[in-house]
Parts: structure tokens; C-alpha cells; sequence
């Protein structure tokens, strides 16, 4: 993903690994059992912020754990300045 101008931002938002929260592990449970999603791959907040430095190296870029009642999620915005 390429930040062309300085006004541009990118969010990337994911859940953090459901077996991490009790609460997330049951929405992630209801979601594998209820509505076949195939609920094994995810990563946690160290994985999440070494994969999004590997791939925007030169930018900016502010890191932060949302809570929802789905469990926590983390984000990151990816500022071209």
C-alpha cells in the first residue's frame, strides 16, 4: 500500500487472538460452530505491529488495542508523514 500525499492515512484494524480473552474466545467459538467461519489463524499484538512495521518501514505509525464486546482488537494507523 503506497501513502502518496501527506494528508493520506491507512487504518488497519484485526482481532487480537480470541484463546487471549474469554469473551472473544466465545464469539470466535459461536462464529467456528454457528456460522462455519474458519476461525484458527490469528495473531497477537507483538505479531500485528511487527508485521505492519515490516511493511510500512518509512512511515508513521500510532498502535492501539480497541475493546469491543467481541473482544479486544487491535489497530494501527499508518500516517504518510
Amino acid at each position: 500500500m503506497l501513502l502518496t500525499t501527506s494528508h493520506e492515512a491507512s487504518i488497519i484494524i484485526d482481532i487480537v487472538d480470541p484463546k487471549l480473552n474469554p469473551l472473544a474466545n466465545i464469539w470466535n467459538k459461536y462464529y467456528v460452530v454457528f456460522l462455519a467461519d474458519q476461525g484458527d489463524y490469528f495473531i497477537n499484538y507483538e505479531q500485528f505491529k511487527k508485521i505492519i512495521d515490516l511493511y510500512f518501514p518509512e512511515y508513521k505509525i500510532n498502535y492501539s488495542i480497541i475493546w469491543t464486546i467481541k473482544g479486544p482488537y487491535m489497530m494501527a494507523i499508518v500516517d504518510s508523514k
